[in-house]
């Protein structure tokens, strides 16, 4: 089940409000024309469904078990956030993009097979609880190599960085085991923005990444799709969607085993334009 957090009533707050600018539209001045502006920031509400397939490894047990965090230990696979994406640009050609959200969740089910996790078993029939603290940071470099009035293609360079800890546990927490994994994950891609008329601003980006070197052995796929209509030259409101898949293997010394993960879904957002 989705759970509100207050953050994410302020937002959506904040969006409706920005909703009764809507009749004042015809009366504002057209904003600045793709490319033209020097600082955006978007605060919205996303909803992702999310899904989780892990496996912890142990230097004495050996390779971990496969398994689903939300199908095999009944963790939410959706939830309702906040988050705030911008940039800033740096001359005519040149620009620095930030994003930030957070994941927090959790489940409990009774387990119908052996899981080995990193270095414990939870043997079936126990009654295990599963949390996983997710925090994603963004960053982007864009070079614009193709500029009109109302068009911009740009080279996307970028990281997403994660942030995780999952953490099993049996009924009372008697037994616990954690496993947390934290670094960047690089990917390049192009970013576009057409204007079909001053005030409608549609977006896509596209990044990718696959590399298998050292203890590393994986691929990263982001993809966003946004449109934003202007209520006021400084002002729009916008919805767009996202979707975002990390699948690798790694023998790193902070952690060793898989994570399959993805999540998609809507957003909808209020941006604040000079």
């Amino acid at each position: 089940m989705v759970k509100f957090t207050e953050f994410s009533r302020l937002c959506v707050s904040f969006l409706l409000g920005a909703l009764c600018a809507l009749p004042a539209a015809s009366q504002a001045e057209n904003p600045a024309a793709v490319g033209e502006d020097r600082f955006k920031v978007s605060l919205g509400y996303f909803l992702p469904a999310l899904n989780t397939d892990l496996r912890a490894d142990s230097s004495t047990l050996g390779p971990g078990t496969n398994f689903d965090l939300e199908a095999d230990l009944g963790v939410e696979d959706d939830q309702d956030l906040a988050r705030i994406d911008g940039y800033v640009r740096l001359g005519e050609r040149h620009r620095i993009g930030l994003g930030y959200f957070t994941l927090d969740r959790g489940g409990s089910r009774v387990l119908t097979r052996d899981i080995q996790f990193g270095d414990v078993t939870f043997t079936t029939g126990t009654g295990v609880s599963a949390s996983i603290e997710t925090d994603i940071t963004i960053a982007n470099y864009m070079y614009s190599f193709f500029q009109r009035p109302n068009q911009e293609l740009a080279l996307a360079l970028g990281v997403h960085y994660l942030d995780a800890e999952t953490r099993l546990a049996t009924t009372g927490g008697a037994v616990t085991e954690t496993a947390s994994a934290a670094g960047p994950l690089p990917l390049i891609g192009l970013d576009y923005v057409y204007a079909p008329t001053p005030r409608v601003h549609l977006g896509l980006l596209g990044q990718w990444f696959s590399a298998d070197v050292d203890t590393y052995d994986g691929s990263i796929i982001n993809a966003r799709a946004t449109a934003e209509y202007f209520v006021h030259k400084n002002i729009a409101l916008g919805i767009g969607y996202n979707y975002f898949r990390v699948n690798v293997d790694t023998d790193d010394s902070d952690f060793k085993g898989s994570l399959d993960w993805d999540y998609n879904g809507l957003q909808v957002f209020a941006t604040l334009r000079f």
